[in-house]
């Protein structure tokens, strides 16, 4: 309960809808996400006149306008496949949505791919009495931050950039995946494989580290592409190249992996991550992140004399010229697919 009226994050409400085409939404699915933080502005660039005369800054004006904004939260076993389609850049066709037998769980793929896509952001600033909606369109997903530690459920983040802010319309109430479907320490196993080249069903188990640290993000995406229409606004937004990022904490037991960083050898690493609720006939709700050519970038250990060591590994992922990617999710739900937006 708020005494007064004072803007709360309880209060307020985010929602995503994926964009058929630049700035434009149609017809699409509603996106909750188990929100944590998050903030969204119009970013205007003034100039002054400056003119000889004056003994003050004179006469302001905006040039030009874009937005951005981002968004934490706790990840879910289901709503994770959008963030994956946006920042992946995954065409439907290519997600291969597929029913497991006659079973009520489907086998959702995703891979890096040339099928950018924008969304709209209906926010409610603050959960007001006289409430304050802001819609921000056109609004391109940059990076997707995800990362997990004993100390809570699996975190995630996504950082847009974007044309433009209106007026709002009211996002309405949050419909969220249920509790039981977030990811937590305890849901979360490593596995490697001597070979590059492997994915996931293949590598065995490594369960010396405890944490991880991982990006997906454009490199060099951008929204400052402006024409002289009047508008002074961006015309589009430049998706930039993918790129991922990934860091695993581990302890130094006799299961180490420092002669394969010694060696540079290449290898494959795997992610799983199982909800342990049933999704079909003996499935489960699980994430299972296939790299399938790594290598170890650095090991770094630093030893105290009462306590146990830890080992820090950023990990280079690099593209496998067989298979032809980096990375492999694949997403078991019972959602029957992730199509996109429509006019």
């Amino acid at each position: 309960m708020v005494i007064g009226n004072i803007g709360t994050g309880k209060g307020s409400a985010v929602k995503l809808m994926e964009e058929y085409s630049f700035a434009t939404v149609g017809t699409s699915n509603a996106v909750w996400v188990r929100r944590l933080t998050h903030g969204f502005s119009k970013n205007p660039l003034f100039v002054d006149s400056g003119h000889a005369a004056s003994t003050e800054v004179g006469y302001v004006k905006e040039t030009v306008h874009s937005a951005q904004g981002s968004i934490d939260f706790e990840l879910d076993a289901t709503t994770i496949g959008w963030l994956l389609k946006w920042i992946m850049n995954t065409a439907v066709a290519t997600i291969a949505s597929t029913q497991n037998g006659t079973t009520g769980q489907y086998l959702h793929t995703f891979k890096f791919g040339n099928a950018p896509r924008t969304v709209k952001v209906y926010e409610n600033k603050g959960g007001l009495s006289t409430p304050y909606y802001r819609n921000y369109l056109g609004m391109f997903p940059t990076n997707l931050s995800i990362n997990l530690d004993m100390s809570g459920t699996l975190r995630g983040g996504m950082d847009f950039i974007g044309q433009t802010s209106e007026t709002g319309e009211n996002p309405g109430t949050p419909s969220l995946a249920e509790s039981n479907l977030t990811l937590a320490w305890g849901d979360v196993s490593y596995k490697y494989h001597a070979t590059a080249g492997t994915l996931f069903a293949s590598m065995g188990a490594w369960t010396d580290p405890f944490d991880f640290e991982m990006n997906l993000l454009r490199i060099g995406a951008s929204n400052q592409n402006f024409i002289s229409d009047g508008s002074g606004k961006p015309n589009g937004v430049y998706e930039g190249v993918p790129a991922i990022n990934l860091k695993l904490a581990t302890e130094l037991t006799t299961n180490h992996k420092m002669a394969i960083f010694e060696a540079g050898t290449e290898i494959a690493l795997g992610i799983g991550l199982d909800t342990g609720v049933v999704a079909g006939t003996g499935l489960n709700y699980k994430l299972n992140l296939s790299f399938p050519r790594v290598r170890l970038e650095e090991y770094q250990i630093r030893a105290s004399s009462p306590g146990k060591i830890v080992a820090v590994i950023p990990v280079k992922v690099m593209q496998d010229p067989t298979l032809g990617y980096s990375i492999l999710a694949e997403l078991y739900n019972t959602k029957v697919s992730y199509a996109d937006a429509t006019a």
